[in-house]
C-alpha cells in the first residue's frame, strides 16, 4: 500500500498527485472527507458486492437534510428576491452555464448553482450558495462558497476556551463583510465542512470569480451564516503533529483530494493501493458489509480502541497486522517505549547500547548530561546496556513512530486474548470510584439536529424523566433544561442542608456538558434565566459532576469499546430494547414527534423513555460492578 503520509524516506509534494489521473472521472466535494476505500468502491464496486441500504437514522439524516435545505432556500429566496436561482432539473451543462452567467451579472446570491467542471483538477461541484464578495483585479465579481448543513455549527464557548469567538452573519445579509464576531460561541469541529468548502474554493479559482480571501461559510441548524477561514494553519498533519507544520483547510483538502484521485487511478489500472481499515466512518458506510468480514477474519489491529488508519499503517509497516500479534509484544518494553519516546526515540539508545559493553552504565549509553533520559530508564529498572538490550526488539523498532500509547494497545490486546474481563491498567495499583451519600445518574437524549429533548435521572432506584415532545429547537431545549435543572438544584440544596455529599454521574461528559451548556444558553435566551449559564459552569467545575467513563477508562482496560452498551453488557446489564443504540434513537424521536398516527407516536415515546431509563440504570450497574467486583479481582 502506498504511504500517503509523506514520511522522510519518500520524496514528493504531498499536495500533488503522484499518478496520472487524467482518466479519473471528476469528483465532487464529498470525496476529500470520505474514506479512500469507500471512494474507490463507489466508483469501482467489487464484483458481487452489494452496497447496504442506509440505516433508518442515516435515511432520516438525508431526508431531514433535504427538507432543511429547502427551508433555508425558501427563506433566502424571500429575503433576497434578486437572488439567482439555478434550475437543478436541467442538464449539468445548462446548470454550469446559468451559474457562470449569474456570477458574470453580479447576482448578490446564487442559489443551487453548479460550478464549471474542472477537467485539470478533476473536480465537479454544486455549492448550495455562492455569495458575492469583492471585485477582482480584472473587474469581475468574486464569490465565496456557502453550504447548508443540517447540524449545529456553533458551541457555547466554555470559559477557558482560548478562541476569540465565531464570525457570524444573518440570512438577511449573509456576506463575509457583514459578519460580526460572536464571542459567546466557538466553531464546532466539523473538519469535513471545511474540506468541502475548500473544494468549492479551488473550483472558483479556475473561473474569473475567485476571491482573494480564502473563506467559506456554513449555514447550520442555527440558521446563521458561520464564516470559516480556509487558509489559516489550524489543522494538525496526520503524520507530523508539531504545531509548526500545521495545515490550513486548503492544504489538507489538497492532500486528501489528490490522494483519492491516486486511489481511483490505481484501482482503474488494476493495482489498488488501499484496503479495509476500521475507522469511525465504517458504521454508516454502504460497503461495511464487504469490508467488515475481511477485518474480522484478519483480527485487524485497527479494531484496537483509539487506533485508526494512522496506527494501523504504522503497525502494518512493522509487520504487525492482527491484535494477536500485538498481544505477543512485551508489555514492559512497550511501557518503556512510551515513556522514553516522550524525551527521545528509544531506538537511538538501543543502538548505542548494542555498540558498547553489556555492563556499561546507562549513563554511558545515553550521555552523562541526559539526566531526564537516565531517570526515565532507571524508573523501569534499566541501569545497564544489557538491561536495555533485553527489551523486545519488535517494540524498540516502533520507537519514534506516531503511536498513541503502545502499552495500552498491547495490554488491551492481551486482555482481549484472555477473555476480555477488564483489568487494572498497567499504571494503576488500586481502582478508585468516587462515591457520595446521594448518588444520581443522568443521561441525555438529543434529536437529530442536536436538540436535547430528554434528560433522565435516577435517584434511589427511581427514574425521573424531563421531556418535551414538541418539535426540536431552542424553545424545546430551554423547557427541558429548565425542568431538569430546577429538579437537580433542589436535590443539591437538600443534600447540602442535610450535610450529605452528592455526586451526579454520567457516561462520557463531553455530550452531557455540551448539552447542559447549550440548554442553559437556550434557557437564558428563551426564558430569561440569565443565571443558568453561570450555574452550569460552576456545577461542571465542581467535584459533584463525575464522568464515569473517565473513571473507567483511566483505570481499567478491556481491549474493546468503552461505550456504555459494551461495558454495561459485560457487567451483566441488559437493555429492554432489542436494538439499543443512540443513533437509531434519533429515528425513534422523529417518529415520536412527527408520526401522523397517535398510536405510533405513543409507542415511540414509550420506547425512548424506556431506553433512557435503561441508560441511567446501566450507569448505576457499571458503578456497582466496578466497586464490588472489579476493585476486588
Amino acid at each position: 500500500m502506498a504511504d500517503p503520509g509523506g514520511t522522510t524516506e519518500t520524496r514528493f509534494d504531498r499536495y500533488q498527485n503522484r499518478l496520472d489521473v487524467r482518466a479519473v472521472p471528476p469528483q465532487g466535494g464529498y470525496v476529500a472527507k470520505r474514506c479512500p476505500l469507500r471512494v474507490q468502491l463507489d466508483v469501482y464496486p467489487p464484483e458481487g458486492a452489494v452496497a447496504l441500504e442506509p440505516s433508518p437514522v442515516e435515511q432520516l439524516r438525508m431526508d431531514d437534510g433535504i427538507a432543511f435545505e429547502a427551508t433555508v432556500f425558501a427563506e433566502l429566496g424571500a429575503l433576497h428576491p434578486t437572488a439567482a436561482v439555478v434550475d437543478g432539473a436541467q442538464p449539468a451543462a445548462g446548470q454550469e452555464s446559468d451559474t457562470l452567467a449569474a456570477m458574470a451579472d453580479g447576482a448578490p446570491i446564487v442559489l443551487g448553482g453548479r460550478l464549471p467542471t474542472d477537467l485539470v483538477g478533476r473536480r465537479a461541484g454544486k455549492p448550495d450558495l455562492l455569495v458575492r464578495a469583492e471585485r477582482t483585479p480584472a473587474g469581475a465579481w468574486a464569490y465565496h462558497p456557502v453550504d447548508v448543513k443540517h447540524h449545529l455549527t456553533l458551541d457555547v464557548r466554555a470559559p477557558k476556551r482560548p478562541e476569540l469567538g465565531a464570525l457570524v452573519a444573518g440570512l438577511e445579509d449573509p456576506g463575509r463583510a457583514a459578519a460580526t464576531l460572536a464571542t459567546e460561541f466557538v466553531l464546532r469541529a466539523h473538519r469535513g465542512d471545511r474540506l468541502q468548502l475548500a473544494h468549492y474554493h479551488r473550483m472558483l479559482e479556475v473561473t474569473p470569480h475567485a476571491s482573494a480571501r480564502a473563506v467559506g461559510a456554513i449555514i447550520g441548524t442555527e440558521q446563521q451564516v458561520v464564516w470559516q477561514p480556509l487558509d489559516r494553519p489550524v489543522l494538525q498533519q496526520q503524520w507530523d503533529r508539531r504545531p509548526a507544520v500545521n495545515e490550513s483547510a486548503l492544504q489538507r483538502y489538497d492532500f486528501e483530494f489528490a490522494f483519492r484521485l491516486d486511489v481511483l487511478a490505481s484501482a482503474a489500472a488494476g493495482s489498488p493501493i488501499v484496503e479495509p481499515v476500521s475507522i469511525s466512518e465504517c458504521g454508516s458506510c454502504p460497503w461495511n458489509g464487504w469490508c467488515r468480514p475481511q477485518l474480522v477474519a484478519a483480527d485487524s489491529v485497527s479494531f484496537v480502541p483509539g487506533y485508526g488508519y494512522k496506527e494501523w499503517h504504522v503497525l502494518r509497516r512493522a509487520g504487525i497486522t492482527s491484535r494477536a500479534e500485538l498481544a505477543a509484544l512485551d508489555l514492559h518494553s512497550a511501557r518503556v517505549r512510551d515513556a522514553y519516546d516522550a524525551v527521545a526515540p528509544l531506538a537511538d539508545a538501543y543502538a548505542a547500547a548494542a555498540l558498547g559493553k553489556p555492563t556499561a552504565a546507562i549513563a554511558e549509553v545515553v550521555g552523562k548530561g541526559a539526566k531526564k533520559r537516565i531517570a526515565t530508564l532507571a524508573a523501569y529498572g534499566i541501569h545497564t546496556a544489557a538491561d536495555l538490550l533485553a527489551l523486545d526488539p519488535a517494540v524498540v523498532a516502533l520507537s519514534g513512530q506516531p503511536l498513541r500509547s503502545l502499552a495500552d494497545a498491547v495490554h488491551g490486546s492481551q486482555v482481549l486474548a484472555n477473555g476480555g474481563r477488564p483489568e487494572l491498567r498497567h499504571t494503576v495499583d488500586h481502582l478508585i470510584v468516587p462515591s457520595a451519600d446521594v448518588e444520581i445518574d443522568i443521561d441525555m437524549e438529543n434529536a437529530i439536529d442536536g436538540t436535547a429533548y430528554l434528560w433522565g435521572a435516577r435517584l434511589d432506584d427511581t427514574y425521573h424523566p424531563f421531556v418535551n415532545w414538541d418539535r426540536p429547537g431552542p424553545a424545546t431545549e430551554a423547557a427541558v433544561f429548565a425542568a431538569f435543572w430546577d429538579w437537580l438544584k433542589d436535590r443539591r440544596r437538600a443534600s447540602a442542608a442535610a450535610g450529605h455529599s452528592l455526586a451526579v454521574y454520567c457516561w462520557y461528559q463531553g455530550a452531557e456538558s455540551r448539552a447542559l451548556r447549550s440548554g442553559a444558553k437556550a434557557a437564558a435566551d428563551q426564558l430569561g434565566l440569565a443565571q443558568a449559564p453561570g450555574q452550569v459552569e460552576a456545577f461542571l467545575a465542581s467535584d459533584q459532576f463525575v464522568d464515569l467513563y473517565e473513571v473507567f477508562t483511566t483505570q481499567l482496560i478491556t481491549g474493546t469499546s468503552a461505550g456504555l452498551k459494551t461495558v454495561a453488557t459485560n457487567a451483566g446489564f441488559a437493555w429492554r430494547d432489542s436494538d439499543p443504540n443512540g443513533a437509531d434513537s434519533m429515528a425513534w424521536h422523529a417518529e415520536a414527534v412527527g408520526a401522523p398516527d397517535q398510536a405510533a407516536r405513543s409507542s415511540a415515546r414509550a420506547r425512548l423513555l424506556a431506553y433512557n431509563e435503561d441508560d441511567v440504570r446501566a450507569t448505576a450497574v457499571v458503578r456497582a460492578w466496578m466497586r464490588d467486583d472489579l476493585a476486588h479481582p
